[in-house]
């Protein structure tokens, strides 16, 4: 399933648990007016660790099978990832700009 197309058979409940969030801000004097948050998921939420892996790693699969990074022996290394990071590796602006359009 593409990493598009998951969310579309998602359960009911995730949908409503996501839709109209809103959050505020705080900092040492104030506090922000609440305001709407149009995608990712809820900080510390109990689904989000497994939304956001079952995203990413379909993201980092289809990085892989580019082939465009950088090579140490016959290893192509384009991606590294630790937690919601991520490092895109190439040898040249070109193949960097591959992995990018990947992204978007």
């Amino acid at each position: 399933m593409d990493r598009n197309d998951w969310c579309k058979t998602a359960n009911p409940f995730v949908i409503l648990n996501f839709q109209n969030l809103k959050i505020l801000t705080f900092d040492l004097n104030s506090v922000s007016a609440p305001f709407n948050i149009g995608n990712g998921v809820r900080q510390g939420g109990v689904l989000s660790p497994t939304l956001f892996c079952r995203y990413i790693n379909d993201l980092l699969l289809e990085l892989a099978s580019t082939n465009a990074g950088c090579y140490i022996g016959n290893l192509c290394y384009n991606v590294l990832s630790y937690a919601d990071d991520l490092v895109l590796c190439a040898p040249s602006w070109v193949a960097l700009q591959s992995l990018i359009d990947v992204l978007f």
